[in-house]
């Protein structure tokens, strides 16, 4: 998955136009492009941005007009920011309400004549038990997988991966790439398995069921499916936390990343450990992450972009004397 940004860009109606960048949230690098590039009018001068990126292979589905195999699906051209917003005139509240915003790393805000960034932080405990339920893996070597798209198809269909997660028995946690793969990727594969549904629910008698489908990371190829019609993991109002990052960018940002991954996953932990676990223990440990997240970073919190009641009871969580009365306010 590479790491994807949004830019926002102040508008002179008051609203924001919403750009989509592929790898412009790797190391920050488009923050100081984004202020190098700002005209006289404390606009972005998009000619200016220099840079691109390999247009990139979102998700892989079967072809409607083909047998069940593999197509490669993007909307990207390869500019550093792509030209055209995917959004127009939304206000400040609306930022982060964009379509599969969990494929976002970080927000982008330009205005006032200068750029912040903001680390959009995912707040959902380490859940993998729906891997273990519902999920078969694949893990293929980079090195391996071959280049053009007409090769893909065949490619995973036939070649042995370097591990196959799939029996899930007692203890396969203890395996390293499995656990590295389950750690740092799960979050993608229920993003993209999300997007999988939206696609197939627009299909008339299909279903995801045993669909491959493809990850790509600096450090894996992961091809998985699924007997799972639905979203994996429930859908919460609060599921991204943007946090603004401070100097030096890059720096903060692993901060913020390495935190959150820390409690996301000493969270997750005791769900995973039990023998079942009702929605209502998912969504107590959900409100456990994202209070111990928001309390590592409640100075750089960013409510103003956070949509409903969030937003308002997080101001008032930031300016709340004790942790107790910061409970009582997110309980009432």
């Amino acid at each position: 998955m590479s790491h994807r940004a949004l830019v926002a860009e102040h508008q002179p109606n008051g609203k924001f136009n919403i750009y989509h960048s592929r790898n412009g949230a790797e190391d920050i690098q488009l923050l100081d492009e984004l202020r190098e590039s700002l005209n006289v009018h404390g606009q972005v001068d998009w000619e200016s941005l220099t840079g691109s990126t390999v247009p990139e292979m979102m998700h892989r589905l079967p072809s409607a007009e083909e047998e069940p195999g593999h197509t490669v699906e993007t909307a990207d051209t390869g500019n550093v920011v792509e030209p055209h917003p995917v959004a127009t005139n939304l206000r400040r509240k609306e930022l982060l309400m964009v379509k599969d915003l969990l494929q976002y790393e970080v927000l982008y805000v330009v205005e006032d004549g200068d750029v912040e960034a903001y680390w959009l932080t995912w707040t959902y405990p380490d859940v993998v038990r729906p891997l273990h339920r519902h999920v078969d893996i694949d893990v293929y070597d980079p090195a391996d997988v071959p280049e053009t798209s007409a090769d893909l198809a065949s490619y995973f269909e036939d070649d042995e991966p370097i591990q196959r997660i799939s029996d899930f028995e007692s203890g396969w946690l203890a395996n390293d790439l499995a656990r590295e793969v389950v750690k740092e990727y799960h979050r993608w594969i229920y993003e993209l398995h999300l997007l999988a549904v939206r696609k197939f629910e627009q299909r008339v008698d299909e279903n995801l069921n045993g669909v491959a489908q493809v990850l790509s990371t600096p450090e894996y190829w992961v091809s998985f499916r699924t007997d799972e019609n639905d979203a994996l993991v429930p859908q919460t109002h609060l599921s991204v936390l943007p946090i603004r990052i401070e100097s030096p960018a890059n720096a903060s940002s692993e901060r913020i990343r390495d935190a959150a991954a820390r409690t996301r996953f000493s969270i997750g932990a005791g769900l995973n450990a039990a023998e079942s676990v009702s929605e209502e223990e998912v969504q107590k440990a959900h409100f456990e992450a994202l209070m111990e997240i928001i309390d590592t970073h409640v100075d750089r919190v960013a409510p103003e972009f956070i949509p409903g009641d969030a937003g308002t009871l997080i101001e008032e969580y930031q300016h709340a004397p004790s942790h107790r009365d910061v409970q009582d306010i997110w309980k009432n």
